[in-house]
This record gives structure tokens, C-alpha cells and sequence, in this order.
């Protein structure tokens, strides 16, 4: 099979982000790999999905910490050997600086904003940068300690 057939084959076995394209059961079984139940098993693990400009998705970043990020672009498809994979360009503000980067989710550092992702990250107890987890978690950590002193 030539890339061009190669890349429209996996086009036609990825799925969108948005939750509407997961109501076929049949459609979870394209990726066993990547499906446990429906449901993301654990934040590494690999999601096979596109995404559309204006998405809303978690990224994990090279601090090790998950943000809340829009997707900026359709995705740039790059060949890897027999595989194509799409990088996508997210950005996500901090500090009031704003932030690009590409991402890919079949690197495990992409995944959509759904409800189940939400609960499976926040179950996991990863780290989170600039959410309103981490900012409850550490006012928790800081009533902790004032406790402490107090008592």
C-alpha cells in the first residue's frame, strides 16, 4: 500500500473528539489498544482520536503537569515509517503569557476534554497546572499547615 492509501486508511479508522462520535459500540472495538471498556485506563495511555480548531483537549506538558488546552489546527500528518501520526497545535494561557505547542495524542499527551478523560486524570492523581484542582489542592495543603501552627 502506497502513504497516501496508508494515510487515508488510518483517517478512516480515527474518531473525533467530540463525544457523539463514540455512540457506536462498534466503533470502540477499531482500538483495543487504546479502549478499556470505553474508558481511558490510565493518563499515558495512547488516544487514537482527531481533533478539530477550537477543541478543547488536555495536554500534558514537559513539566510533567496536565493543562487544560484549545486546539489551534486540523493537524499536520507526519510519516513514521509505516505509521502516520497528526501533531496537533494547542495553546493555553499562564501567567496572562500565552502558549503554543504541538502535541500528539498517540504519544499519550493529547486527550479530549470529555467528563470520563476529567475523571480518569483527576482518579490517577496526576498533576495538574492552572486548574481549579490544583489551586484546591493547595488550598487544602495550606489550611493543613495553618492548622498545624495553630494547634
Amino acid at each position: 500500500m502506497d502513504s497516501y492509501t496508508n494515510a487515508l486508511y488510518y483517517l478512516g479508522n480515527t474518531k473525533h473528539s467530540h463525544p457523539t462520535a463514540l455512540s457506536n459500540d462498534s466503533d470502540l472495538a477499531l482500538f483495543p489498544i487504546a479502549w478499556s471498556g470505553g474508558h481511558l485506563a490510565r493518563s499515558d495511555q495512547s488516544w487514537p482520536y482527531t481533533f478539530l480548531p477550537g477543541d478543547r483537549a488536555w495536554a500534558k506538558g514537559v513539566n510533567g503537569k496536565w493543562r487544560r488546552v484549545q486546539i489551534l489546527d486540523a493537524g499536520q500528518l507526519e510519516n513514521r515509517g509505516n505509521q502516520f501520526i497528526f501533531w496537533y497545535t494547542a495553546s493555553w494561557m499562564y501567567d496572562g503569557v500565552t502558549f503554543r505547542k504541538l502535541f500528539c495524542p498517540l504519544e499519550g499527551n493529547l486527550k479530549p476534554d470529555l467528563p470520563s478523560i476529567r475523571t480518569t486524570l483527576f482518579e490517577e492523581g496526576v498533576r495538574f497546572q492552572d486548574t481549579w484542582w490544583e489551586d484546591e489542592a493547595e488550598e487544602r495543603q495550606e489550611r493543613k499547615s495553618d492548622a498545624c501552627l495553630i494547634g
